[in-house]
């Protein structure tokens, strides 16, 4: 008895050892053998609780953790994002509100205003009617044309006065001092100039493009700045319209082509430019010829082209420097009598001597039949033919005398 006891603690303690030093023993006997094997057991299943054990601790402990990580984070995001969103939406509201003052595209007539708006001036016999505010006969506008304070305006404006003020368009400037240099009264134009260098100035279109139906936009600045109420617009009636004018104090005959149009042409914008829809000037505005030849809700405008050729004479020699053909005659028709035998033209009755027909060799009784290469049937259609020219002009002319037709060279000259 003593002998198995002694053999079982022998047993018991070299397991112990045994599994301390290697983790496994070898039987010794039977009945050690089996409380071995289920030792280990128990060890197995122990360490296997223990680390299932383990793995659900650290998922939890993993899982709390990313909860909280995820809801601080989450919680900042979406702070950020709150004021994020504020912000944003301040921004677009501001944005809004921007866009709501800005927001409607300019048009033909704003761009037109604008490129405009350094070379239109106001033009008065008066220094102290651009601080009043008010329009009356003698205010109107005007356009440089040349950046050394050349102007152009209507010559009813500064006709017989014994003053004439420009403002200029930038705000505060103080009214100046003009003289003219040359005006005529047919086309109502006059060029006036002041003393001032480097001055923006206009360019003009070619009115010959014109056509029945364009767009009309006609600017003034009678006061000089801001161009405020001188804006109207209408469209193009008649491009290349004919009046005749007799000046009443010389009784000289002319011809001026005009523009017709249903814009408003008024004490505002006379003196001003009428423009196509790209901001081209295609005419000076005048409110005389408007009263004096249109009937209600029609205007009347000089033509570009008519403006340059006058403004230039207007430059040069202090009046208009027409062509002048220098005759005396009137309109034949064909009648197969024994005058002019069925020839169709104008009668020369007289040449004025140092004129253009005399200088030619044109003699009285000599009948025009073709100007410039265009038939002669009455005398509008030489006036018509010399208009389109200056002079100095090299034009051809065929006659008919003594029963042959001649070719003559003339060269235009100015009235004497």
């Amino acid at each position: 008895m003593e002998r198995e006891d002694k053999l079982n603690k022998d047993i018991s303690v070299n397991y112990d050892l045994k599994f301390n030093e290697e983790e496994r023993v070898e039987p010794c006997a039977n009945y050690g053998e089996i409380n071995i094997r289920q030792s280990k057991k128990r060890r197995k299943i122990k360490y296997f609780c223990k680390g299932v054990s383990l793995m659900l601790i650290a998922a939890f402990s993993g899982a709390l953790s990313a909860t909280y990580i995820i809801e601080k984070k989450y919680s900042k995001i979406m702070q950020s994002k709150n004021n994020n969103s504020i912000i944003y939406s301040n921004k677009e509201r501001d944005l809004k509100d921007d866009t709501s003052k800005e927001i409607v595209p300019k048009n033909d007539i704003n761009k037109v205003v604008e490129g405009l708006s350094d070379v239109i001036v106001g033009v008065s016999n008066k220094e102290d009617s651009f601080s009043k505010n008010e329009i009356s006969k003698n205010i109107g506008s005007g356009i440089i044309f040349d950046k050394s304070g050349y102007i152009v305006t209507n010559s009813s404006l500064v006709d017989e006065v014994q003053e004439i003020y420009v403002k200029l368009s930038s705000y505060g400037a103080k009214p100046m001092l003009a003289k003219v240099v040359g005006l005529d009264r047919g086309s109502d134009l006059a060029v006036i100039k002041i003393e001032q260098d480097n001055l923006p100035y206009a360019k003009f279109g070619d009115s010959e493009k014109v056509r029945a139906g364009d767009l009309a936009i006609a600017v003034g600045n009678p006061l000089g700045e801001n161009m405020s109420g001188a804006v109207t617009m209408g469209i193009v009636s008649m491009p290349n319209k004919k009046l005749e004018y007799v000046d009443p104090k010389t009784g000289e005959k002319s011809s001026y082509k005009v523009i017709k149009t249903d814009t408003n042409i008024n004490a505002y914008n006379t003196g001003g430019a009428l423009c196509n829809s790209i901001g081209e000037i295609i005419g000076i505005n005048s409110a005389k010829l408007t009263n004096q030849y249109i009937s209600e809700g029609m205007g009347v405008s000089i033509p570009s082209n008519e403006v340059t050729h006058i403004v230039k004479s207007l430059t040069d020699y202090g009046k208009v420097n027409k062509p002048h053909l220098g005759f005396v005659g009137q309109t034949v028709v064909r009648n197969n009598n024994s005058e002019n035998f069925g020839v169709e033209g104008v009668y020369v009755r007289e040449v004025t001597q140092g004129e253009t027909l005399h200088n030619a060799g044109v003699r009285a009784t000599d009948i025009i039949v073709e100007l410039d290469h265009k038939e002669v049937k009455k005398m509008s259609d030489i006036q018509n033919t010399v208009d389109e020219h200056k002079v100095g002009d090299l034009i051809n002319c065929k006659i008919w005398r003594d029963g042959s037709v001649l070719k003559l060279d003339l060269t235009l000259t100015e009235k004497k």
